[in-house]
């Protein structure tokens, strides 16, 4: 094998730019909901150019950086796929379907620089994973990306990482492939000999995407990205392939083979090359393909992950060996070029005679350089002999005469069904880790339905008297957590024990007994209850070969055992029975189960939330609650203790939402207000195996959910700035922070029955400050996580001994815009209150219920109970300089939104900011926590009285150094950006007045916190620091606040100095002091010794312009003098009437000298 350096992927894709660069590269989007999207090898090149460069300045990508791609199949997708190569890094793709544990498995294993995203899927990363976050209109990210920069020449060789793909492990644990730039170029190169590119050549690809969508990109011709939507929609694919003239196109042999049934199949007999991957052909397949489409060439290719291309042969010869009567499945092919495929005894490793099957290990310059992380495994997989590297497949093949690969079977845990690569080691594993309080044994294997291969578990139960049917409903329930929905055993069989062979003493797998499809799971099965759901049910079982008696009404088209494929027929034959509803292939994924298919076919539309009734919701739910008489003695001997000792002063605090931005705050709030408080973080496992805490002895600890949840823990506190300071170092996170894992949405947190009773007799007190926050979903998608949540919390507070419960709510509960003033003890339950019926969102009408339900509780049981309601929390500049906050929240949105857009809406009344310092309020609620005598029943507003109008957010941008104009909101862009005007109305325009009684009534100052626009305009800096704003630059007086003391400064004035980068604020608070001749000199004092205290340290100047004449301003210059020799900073003395532009200048030269 020659060891000399070849071309890298990228610079193929730029010398081609170069060649076509008015050529149209890339046409993405058009359905499903995406933009659609044109894009020239120029601009494709350039935009990809523009990604890269910022990928490599702000995310330090770099060779061997990892770069996530999380997002639907679009024109953005090939960008950052491109930029990710430029930067000199390698692309990581990772499934927008990923569960969300698996996906924090993958991103703790890979640890992406940057993960390219959209804002919908954004949320579901980890929020300390670094992202660019692409928005959903192409104008706008395509804007974003046309500033023309280009990265910088890292000399990439092609033996370097160009990608990590991640598939199922044997371990359970999800194993990342890295294959160099090498191994896609010779197989690239081999596939363009084999099958030549044209011009006008048109592919479409979606099936093994991140594969294929480069390869048409190298030489010249149009890659056409076809959605999701449209891939196994039957109807729709053909006509997608013949109106946009598709000359190519990848499929697995299953898709192809359903598409060739049905009746759009004449529109597809335009396409001239047609390739087969991902399964085995038959020959009969092969027969369909020409009696259908007999102008397309057909080519088969047998690839495998860890080495890309390995085989292929051209079906479209005529070769009587390939008739369905002579044989079931055509061969792989011949071997690519520089590819060996070595025949092995599985057991020797030595050669097989020709002819002779055995394990097929492939060598050459294809191979993947091994699994990210595991060495062991890649150690394992690719063995070298006689000095030659090689890797195991774990097919079993042979090779005849003439060098043609035959492929056989597998020779370990890995089948193929429907197209997916499924170890059945990985399942096995993962129901012995997810199950293991259930199960004893278990085996994971296949069985063959009607020609469709089906997953199927058999288990042993640990318990043998528990019910069959519910063990079968709570693995299913448990694998869902772990993995994808391929992978989860279409059925599940229970028996008293595994067959052994009785002289071996091993599992005798020809022993277990066959599944009857007819009546496995009937037991199990919510049966249909409707005339519609009694139609559908039938249609359901119809498409998936199942008795009708087995469809369970409530479980989804994939549970039930269906997968992409048989969607088709399904499409076909609901829309068959209804043909006025036009079911579309997103109807079918957005209503799955037969139940939710029915409501959506009976209804024109589903259920509005202006039809939900909170006061019925709440009523039924209050019915349930579940409380112990001899609660009542608990709550009063409760009391007694607290009216003889006279405070709350137990030290084992509860606390949900510790890995959100106020729940982390008030975490550092409760460490840092007594080295006697130890708090327990409630947080969600990463697996569903939620009897682990991280104080059990576990030989295995080091991967228990208690430690996954622990680096989550400690990512957040490190995002925030909240570790390594003063006041709260690791050591007392360690020490004093312990992980309690488990789910508020869940029974008993979903515990054991045994650690649930001890933890609510160890702990004291509860802060549940966990929610489902998203503004978009309906009341029934956040009803478990915001409602049921709480009413587990509160039940838990009351269960063995009484806790008190410091509820964290939102102001959402309040309708906007309505002009009412609402005080903290406002009833907003009462039948007659408007309120409920007024509330539009799910997450609002959630929040409210969960609040009344708390109300309720607490009043029919004595349970002591706090509710703070919370505005919009900002967050506040660390000693580092940097500024945190949410970076999802709205008002960091709008102020990107204004810095982006270069204005900022001035001009319309009655629109402001309102921002709570997080650490004021996290500090507020610990507070309150030691002071439950005083505060139970209370409800504490913490929303912003004093909101900072749009002139001084104006102010303190422009003088941050951003290039921003004032705007009336009229000229708000009004759509393409997620800051649209109707957001920027609805958050800054609320013209709501609350109350804060309660609140400023605890606070020592006697009023709310302040945030002051010295305070917000040095908040901008530090977000721009800290890169949550875009970087502003630097003008000669940054950082300077100055205070224009005495006559009222001219607009011309501020404005110099603003445009200089100073912060022109009112009296006090300066670091530089400019006094005016004419000004009141005992006021003046009386400022400065206020100040003064405030003052030491600051590093600034005192410029006059004083008369020198006038006996009380030289008295006043004289004590201005004092001061500034007290404070060790200069004093300039202009002569009276000095122009503004003297000023200016001599305030900045006293900037330059500090």
């Amino acid at each position: 094998m020659s060891t000399t350096a070849g071309p890298v992927l990228h610079d193929l894709f730029r010398q081609q730019a170069a060649r076509t660069p008015g050529h149209i590269a890339v046409v993405g989007g058009g359905a499903g909901g995406l933009p659609f999207t044109t894009l020239t090898y120029a601009e494709l090149d350039a935009l990809s150019d523009s990604l890269a460069a910022r990928l490599q300045s702000e995310y330090n990508t770099g060779i061997g950086s990892l770069v996530g791609i999380y997002m639907p199949k679009d024109a953005a997708y090939i960008v950052s796929y491109i930029a990710a190569l430029k930067a000199g890094g390698a692309y990581m793709p990772i499934d927008a379907n990923y569960p969300n544990d698996l996906l924090e498995m993958v991103m703790q294993d890979a640890k992406p620089s940057c993960v390219c995203t959209t804002k919908a899927l954004a949320e579901k990363l980890p929020e300390s994973q670094r992202k660019f976050i692409f928005d959903e209109a192409s104008t706008v990210w395509r804007k974003e990306l046309s500033d023309g920069c280009r990265p910088e020449n890292l000399n990439v060789k092609d033996t370097h990482p160009a990608y990590c793909v991640y598939s199922s492990g044997t371990t359970g644990k999800p194993k990342g492939i890295v294959c160099p730039h090498r191994g896609a170029v010779v197989s690239y190169d081999y596939r363009f000999k084999a099958y030549p590119y044209g011009r006008d050549d048109r592919e479409a690809c979606n099936v093994f995407f991140v594969w294929e969508l480069l390869r048409p990109l190298l030489k010249g011709a149009t890659l056409y990205v076809v959605p999701d939507t449209v891939i196994y929609d039957s109807t729709v694919l053909p006509e997608y392939i013949k109106d946009d003239e598709i000359s190519r196109m990848l499929f697995t042999p299953s898709l192809l083979e359903a598409m060739l049934d049905s009746p759009g199949v004449s529109s597809m007999v335009g396409l001239q090359l047609v390739i087969l991957c991902g399964e085995v052909v038959s020959t009969q397949l092969r027969h369909k393909i020409r009696r259908n489409l007999p102008h397309t060439k057909i080519h088969n290719l047998y690839s495998v992950s860890e080495c890309h291309d390995v085989a292929g042969s051209d079906l479209s010869v005529d070769d009587p060996q390939l008739d369905p009567s002579n044989r079931k499945f055509c061969p792989v092919g011949n071997l690519l070029p520089q590819v060996k495929a070595n025949i092995l005894d599985p057991e020797s490793l030595e050669p097989v005679p020709l002819g002779v099957a055995g394990e097929i290990y492939v060598e050459g310059p294809t191979l993947a350089m091994g699994y990210l992380n595991r060495p062991e495994l890649t150690a394992a997989k690719f063995i070298t002999r006689d000095g030659r590297r090689m890797y195991k497949t774990g097919d079993v093949g042979y090779v005849v005469e003439g060098g043609m690969l035959e492929i056989s079977g597998r020779c370990d845990s890995m089948v193929k069904i429907r197209g997916y690569s499924i170890e059945l080691k990985a399942v096995q594993v993962a129901m012995y880790e997810l199950c293991g309080d259930i199960i004893h044994e278990c085996i994971v294997t296949t069985a063959m339905h009607n020609d469709d291969r089906k997953l199927v578990a058999y288990v042993v139960r640990k318990d043998p008297s528990a019910d069959p049917n519910l063990v079968k409903k709570t693995i299913k329930s448990k694998l869902k957590s772990r993995l994808p929905f391929y992978m989860i055993p279409t059925y599940i069989c229970v028996l008293e024990s595994l067959p052994v062979n009785s002289t071996s003493g091993k599992l005798d797998a020809k022993r277990l007994p066959e599944i009857d499809f007819a009546t496995e799971g009937t037991d199990m099965t919510v049966p249909p209850s409707t005339t519609t759901e009694r139609t559908i049910a039938s249609i359901y079982a119809r498409v998936l070969d199942i008795p009708v008696s087995t469809v369970d009404v409530t479980l989804g088209f994939f549970e039930l055992g269906g997968h992409s494929l048989l969607t088709i027929k399904l499409l076909q034959l609901l829309n068959a029975e209804y043909p006025d509803k036009e079911i579309t292939l997103q109807d079918l994924f957005d209503h799955q189960s037969v139940r939710r298919m029915a409501d959506f076919i009976v209804a024109d539309r589903a259920v509005s939330d202006e039809e939900l009734d909170l006061h019925q919701e709440v009523s039924v739910l209050q019915k349930s609650f579940l409380i112990n008489p001899a609660c009542m003695q608990q709550v009063r001997a409760f009391w007694r203790n607290i009216v003889n000792e006279g405070a709350f002063g137990n030290s084992r605090v509860l606390l949900t939402g510790a890995t959100g931005f106020l729940g982390s705050h008030i975490l550092a709030s409760l460490l840092k207000s007594s080295p006697r408080i130890s708090v327990y973080c409630l947080i969600r496992p990463p697996v569903d195996r939620l009897s682990w805490h991280e104080d059990d002895a576990s030989p295995h600890s080091t991967a228990s959910p208690a430690a996954a949840c622990r680096r989550r823990l400690l990512a957040t506190l490190e995002q925030y700035h909240l570790m390594g300071n003063d006041e709260l170092n690791s050591a007392d996170v360690k020490d004093r922070a312990h992980i309690l894992v488990g789910d508020v949405s869940l029974e008993s947190f979903g515990m054991p029955s045994e650690d649930y009773d001890y933890w609510t007799t160890h702990v004291d007190c509860v802060v549940h400050a966990a929610a489902q926050v998203n503004l978009l979903y309906p009341y029934q998608a956040l009803f478990k996580g915001n409602v049921q949540a709480s009413v587990h919390v509160a039940s838990f507070c009351l269960y063995n001994k009484v806790k008190p419960l410091h509820y964290v709510s939102t102001d959402a509960v309040f309708p906007v815009g309505k002009a009412r003033h609402y005080a903290e003890d406002f009833s907003i339950f009462d039948a007659e209150s408007p309120v409920a019926n007024e509330l539009k969102s799910g997450y609002a009408q959630t929040k409210w219920a969960a609040e009344d339900l708390i109300h309720k509780f607490a009043e029919s049981t004595g349970l002591p109970a706090v509710i703070y309601r919370l505005g919009n929390l900002g967050g506040y500049v660390g000693p580092d300089g940097l500024a945190t906050w949410n970076p999802r929240d709205s008002n960091l949105e709008f102020l990107r939104a204004c810095v982006e857009l270069g204005m900022v809406p001035t001009q319309t009344e009655g629109l402001h900011l309102e921002l709570t310092p997080v650490n004021l309020a996290s500090d507020f609620i610990v507070d309150c926590l030691w002071d439950i005598r005083h505060t139970n029943g209370k409800v504490f507003h913490l929303i912003q009285p004093n909101t900072i109008p749009m002139g001084d957010v104006f102010t303190c941008l422009r003088s941050a150094g951003y290039k921003v104009e004032q705007c009336s909101l009229g000229a708000w862009p009004a759509d393409g950006t997620f800051m649209n005007r109707d957001t920027v109305k609805e958050l800054c325009g609320d013209n709501n007045v609350y109350g804060v009684e309660n609140t400023v009534a605890r606070t020592p100052a006697g009023k709310y916190f302040d945030f002051e626009l010295s305070t917000l305009q040095e908040y901008i800096r530090g977000l721009g620091r800290a890169q949550l704003l875009p970087s502003a630059p630097e003008g000669p007086l940054s950082g300077m606040v100055i205070s224009l003391v005495g006559l009222p400064p001219s607009d011309a004035l501020q404005r110099t100095l603003q445009s200089q980068g100073a912060l022109v604020v009112p009296a006090g608070g300066f670091k530089v002091l400019y006094a005016a001749s004419g000004c009141d000199v005992a006021s003046v004092i009386n400022d400065v010794c206020m100040k003064l205290p405030a003052l030491k340290g600051v590093k600034g100047a005192i410029i006059t312009t004083l008369d020198s004449n006038s006996i009380q301003e030289r008295g006043l210059n004289a004590f201005l003098t004092e001061v500034a020799r007290g404070m060790a900073i200069p004093m300039l003395a202009l002569p009276t009437g000095s122009s503004i532009d003297s000023v200016a200048q001599y305030v900045s030269a006293c900037a330059k000298h500090q």
